[in-house]
This record gives C-alpha cells, sequence and structure tokens, in this order.
C-alpha cells in the first residue's frame, strides 16, 4: 500500500525572522520546500513565494580581462569590429566576445541563464558551483528578506488604492457633508454603497492629502490638555448613599436597567443654559432649555419631562440618572420624587469628584453641540425649536456603537411612544447638518 501523505495544517501567521534564518539554513544543505514547509507548520507554496519574493540579486561575474559576457555563443562567437572604427580599442583584436561592450552592441546576443533558477528552490544557496558560476546569480539571506518583508509591508498600506475617478467620486461626495458638520462615521454608516475603502483607510485619505479635506475640517482630531488633580468637595447630605461606588454596586445588582447620565451644558456666563439626559442604551440625547443653571430650573425641566411623557413611561425609562456634582443636581431627593405623587421615579447617583470621564457618553456626546453651539456662545436668542431641531439632527448622526443605525432608530425600537412626546423628528442622512448655520 502506498504510504499515506502527512497533512500539513498552515497555521496562518506570517513568517518571522527566526522563521526566515531556518528557511536559510535549510537551503544552504538543499532541503526541499516540502520539508521546510512541514517544520515551519506553512503550506509548500507560501515558503516558494517567500523564498522568490525576498530572495537577493547579485550581479553576473567577469572574465579575466574585465569584461562580463553573458551570451549563450560566447565560446564560439568569432565576431569582430562590432564597434564603429573610431570607437575602437587595442582589445578590438581579440574579438567582440572579449570587450565589455558585446552584450549592448551584438544583434545576436542571446542572454545564458542558469536553468536551476526557474525551478525549486529558485536560489543558489545550496548550489555546488556557485562558487565558480560566473552567471546571474540570487541569494535567499534571512536579514535581508526580513528587511524587504517589513518594508512591502508598509509600503502597502501607504498611498491610494483606488484609482484617480474614484478617488475624486469620493471627494465630490464626502467633502460637502463634511463641510455640513456630519461626522466620517455618520457618512460612512449612512451610505455603505459609496465608500470603496474601509472607514480607517478613509481616515488615512484624509491624514495623507488624498482628498480635499483636511485633517483640520475633522472636528475629532483634538488634543486634550492633561488633567490635574485636585481635592476632593467635602461630603454633602445629597451624596449619600449617592455614590460612584454606590452606583456600580447597584447596577450590578439590577442588570439591564436603563442608565441615563445628566449634565449641564452652558453658554455666556450667567444666560441660558442646556440640560443635557444621554441614554447609555441607545445613545439618545434630550435637551431642554433653562433660564438659568439653578437647582429649581433642572428640577421644572425634570418635572416636565414627566408630564409630558407620562408618569409610567417615566418610571419605566429614566430607571437612573448619573451625573456630576454641579450645585444645581444637589437636590437629588426632590428630582428622585414624581411630580405627581411624590413617589420615587428614578434613582440619582454621583460621579465621584473631577470624573467626568465616568459619565463619558454624554461628554462625548456634547461635541455635537459645539459643533453647532461654539464654547463661549450666547444661548439667549435660542428658542424650544431651535433646541428641538438641535436634538433632532444629533440623534440623528449613524454611530459605530451601535452598527450603524441612529440613537432615534434604536429608540424607537424600545420607545416609539418616548420618541413622539419630546417631538424628535428623524432628519434623512443626506441633510444632517452640524455647523453654526443650522440654527440661522
Amino acid at each position: 500500500m502506498p504510504k499515506e501523505k502527512k497533512k500539513i495544517t498552515p497555521d496562518g501567521r506570517h513568517l518571522k525572522e527566526e522563521d526566515r534564518e531556518y528557511i536559510a539554513a535549510a537551503l544552504q544543505i538543499n532541503t526541499t520546500f516540502k520539508d521546510i514547509a512541514a517544520n515551519l507548520s506553512k503550506d509548500p507554496t507560501t515558503i516558494a513565494k517567500e523564498v522568490k519574493a525576498n530572495r537577493t540579486f547579485k550581479q553576473a561575474g567577469n572574465f579575466s580581462d574585465g569584461s562580463p559576457n553573458l551570451c549563450i555563443s560566447r565560446r564560439k562567437c568569432e565576431e569582430a569590429y562590432l564597434c564603429p572604427p573610431n570607437e575602437r580599442g587595442r582589445h578590438c583584436i581579440k574579438g567582440c566576445r572579449r570587450c565589455s561592450r558585446c552584450n549592448e552592441v551584438c544583434r545576436k546576443f542571446e542572454k545564458e541563464e542558469c536553468h536551476t533558477l526557474k525551478k525549486a528552490p529558485f536560489v543558489c544557496n545550496g548550489c555546488r558551483k556557485k562558487s565558480s558560476c560566473f552567471l546571474e546569480k540570487y541569494y535567499y539571506r534571512a536579514v535581508t528578506a526580513h528587511k524587504k518583508y517589513g518594508y512591502r509591508l508598509r509600503t502597502s498600506r501607504m498611498g491610494i488604492q483606488i484609482g484617480e475617478d474614484e478617488c475624486m467620486e469620493l471627494d465630490s461626495f464626502i467633502t460637502p457633508l463634511v463641510r455640513k458638520g456630519q461626522p466620517i462615521s455618520h457618512i460612512y454608516n449612512s451610505c455603505p454603497e459609496k465608500m470603496p475603502c474601509s472607514k480607517s483607510t478613509l481616515y488615512r485619505y484624509v491624514n495623507s492629502g488624498a482628498l480635499s479635506l483636511k485633517n483640520i475640517d475633522l472636528r475629532s482630531v483634538v488634543r486634550y490638555k492633561q488633567r490635574q488633580k485636585k481635592a476632593a468637595p467635602r461630603a454633602t447630605f445629597s451624596r449619600k448613599g449617592r455614590t460612584y461606588r454606590d452606583f456600580l454596586e447597584f447596577t450590578a445588582a439590577n442588570p439591564g436597567i436603563h442608565i441615563w447620565e445628566m449634565d449641564i451644558v452652558e453658554g455666556k456666563k450667567g444666560g441660558k443654559v442646556l440640560l443635557t439626559l444621554f441614554s447609555r442604551e441607545t445613545k439618545l440625547m434630550l435637551m431642554f432649555l433653562l433660564e438659568r443653571n439653578t437647582q429649581a430650573e433642572v428640577l421644572s425641566a425634570i418635572n416636565f419631562l414627566e408630564e409630558q411623557i407620562g408618569a409610567g413611561l417615566f418610571l419605566r425609562v429614566f430607571q437612573v440618572i448619573l451625573t456630576d456634582n454641579g450645585s444645581s443636581f444637589q437636590n437629588a431627593l426632590e428630582i428622585e420624587s414624581s411630580f405627581f405623587d411624590l413617589k420615587k421615579r428614578t434613582y440619582l447617583f454621583f460621579c465621584d469628584p473631577y470624573s467626568s470621564f465616568q459619565k463619558g457618553g454624554i461628554e462625548k456626546n456634547h461635541e455635537y453641540i459645539r459643533w453647532v453651539l461654539p464654547k463661549g456662545s450666547s444661548f439667549d436668542h435660542l428658542s424650544w425649536q431651535d433646541i428641538g431641531l438641535l436634538a433632532s439632527h444629533i440623534n440623528s448622526i449613524a454611530r459605530d456603537s451601535l452598527d450603524g443605525l441612529t440613537p432615534y432608530k434604536t429608540m424607537k425600537l424600545l420607545h416609539p411612544s418616548l420618541l413622539e412626546r419630546v417631538h424628535l423628528a428623524q432628519v434623512p442622512a443626506s441633510e444632517v447638518t452640524l455647523t453654526p448655520g443650522l440654527l440661522k
């Protein structure tokens, strides 16, 4: 019976430098690609491709007179005086096969090549005649091969992998949308069929200058100053039983509970502010325009929300609210109590002092507000209709964290009645605008 062949199971990993050192050593003793592959858990074709792609070329050797003649007929060639008379030298009397220009000017020239380089192993590492052979050679050297591999790996990720026409079409589509204030992630998730590359590649195209967009047009490309540690404030009655540790313990004991983050966005000092509520689950953000940043105004807005959607829906949706230590949130007991019957309508918890990262979702979402209302601008001229329009546009941005869905669509799957009662609307993807021009 014929011997059963041992099946090689490739490990799927790239070759390492030590693997290439083994290949070079194995080629030196004429080991076959099949045996090399078996020892490295690779396919034989992988080894063959590696050797051919990363081998090193060596120029042909010279005759004793210094002329590298690679013609296959050099031993019996009798050609002479092929050069013009004014270019002939004293060596021409010996015949053209001894001249360094022979291979360039002779029309009968036919290059001699080693036939062993046209088949495995494609290199001269293990050849016994290599020391006396003057033909062109190829060698496989581990260090050089690994450098070639690394260079090819880097350069393959550089430059533009799409055609000029395709690049221009992409530029004409994406640039106007970005300049309307739309994030690249929103554009990509809204129109994946128009994207000829991955999202990370699209960011690289912008960074490399392949598109007319620049990094400065992408608002997320920012640097944050290093945060300084500050002394913790004195403990207050409102924080008792409502610390961030209490929040973690409560949510661990009640998995699947709906969590909202709450914060204040300020305009000009002393003017109107925005109260924001952000759903961790759906990324939906509600916004309320307050006359002043006070406890009474915050409580009034939350009571208004409960009145609009009903006590039952408020109790089901706004189960937990996490906020910071701002003075306007210190009336915790009143915020937790229902507007209708003073029963508990939610659980309020506070982040640790100077730890805004503990409610990072709402902090990140505030960037969209600042694209339309830059820091330092006044909110006094805004109306409830303006805030509703801004909230609708922000909640119509497709999010990576929602697998390309918008917060509006995600909330519609869970609580469609909430969207109707807070007067939010879905904005078509191509019409989403997040620039100051939205509210002008």
